[in-house]
């Protein structure tokens, strides 16, 4: 039985928790309320969450994590994983997850990367997931899911992985955005489709594999975040066809924070991909969303 700190006891650190509670448990959360959701009695304070933890599951927003991992760094036990579930930029620095950990976690601290079909309300609930693990010691955290419904497997494309998590969120927003304009199942499909194959191309400039992308974990993870109304890519693209820019809601998601920062990193590259400029006229250039049609021009 190892001993898990789960920091951040949002939905994905709750589920995550509920699928790996064979093991030692324990929670940090600087938000009390969500703490308390897990955690009966008195909190616990971060020193003694940490304490002989052999693995830290970091389940924090990536706009949250250069924050957080900056706080954590006195508390870190030296022998812990920090295994990370965030996907997407941090929003100053334009850094993708695993580049600001390896500069914020204590020299020699294991460092694995995590992503693929894990929809928190799902693996809560008890039913199957699946997700890749990249890092030297991501063998020993995909055996703390021997045994649950989650599917493992270990890849070494650790680029491939992160930017798999920026992409399926940001084309995640086109995909609510067609529902939102009345697009049919069968017309999205065709957008998905189309969406599978340029980021599929994209990934290789990255400087990820075409094949990380093809992974049936990520595929999964596409095909989730693009048609479940759960997802807040899907919600607010859907929000934006259905009701307008006048009746924004302000929402804030990993896609609509990654898209900027992923067409300064790509520069005239961005060009070749009509689909992803056509989402960058819309959502960041506010375009009209009824232009979305010309995908089909």
């Amino acid at each position: 039985m190892a001993k898990i700190t789960i920091i951040g006891a949002g939905e994905l650190g709750r589920a995550l928790g509920s699928v790996l509670r064979q093991h030692q448990l324990a929670y940090w959360d600087k938000d009390e309320t969500r703490l308390r959701v897990v955690v009966s009695g008195e909190l616990p304070d971060l020193p003694e969450s940490m304490i002989e933890a052999d693995f830290v599951f970091l389940c924090l927003s990536s706009w949250n994590l250069k924050e957080a991992l900056a706080f954590l760094q006195p508390y870190w036990p030296r022998s812990a994983v920090a295994v990370i579930w965030s996907k997407g930029f941090d929003g100053p620095t334009k850094k993708l997850p695993h580049e600001i950990a390896s500069k914020l976690l204590p020299p020699k601290v294991g460092l694995v990367s995590a992503g693929g079909a894990m929809l928190a309300e799902e693996i809560g609930a008890g039913r199957q997931g699946a997700c890749l693990l990249v890092g030297e010691d991501a063998p020993k955290v995909a055996e703390l899911f021997a045994g649950t419904k989650i599917s493992v497997r270990v890849s070494d494309d650790l680029d491939g992985l992160a930017w798999a998590g920026v992409l399926k969120n940001v084309y995640a927003l086109g995909l609510g955005l067609a529902e939102g304009l009345g697009y049919s199942l069968a017309e999205r499909a065709i957008v998905f489709g189309r969406m599978q194959i340029e980021a599929g191309r994209l990934i290789k400039i990255l400087g990820g594999q075409r094949e990380t992308w093809l992974a049936p974990e990520i595929t999964a993870d596409f095909l989730i975040t693009s048609f479940s109304s759960d997802s807040l890519n899907h919600q607010i693209g859907f929000e934006l066809g259905r009701f307008g820019p006048a009746e924004s809601t302000g929402k804030i998601s990993e896609g609509l924070m990654s898209l900027p920062p992923l067409l300064e990193r790509l520069g005239s590259d961005q060009f070749k991909f009509p689909l992803l400029l056509k989402l960058a006229d819309i959502f960041c250039r506010q375009s009209s969303p009824a232009s979305f049609q010309e995908i089909f021009d």
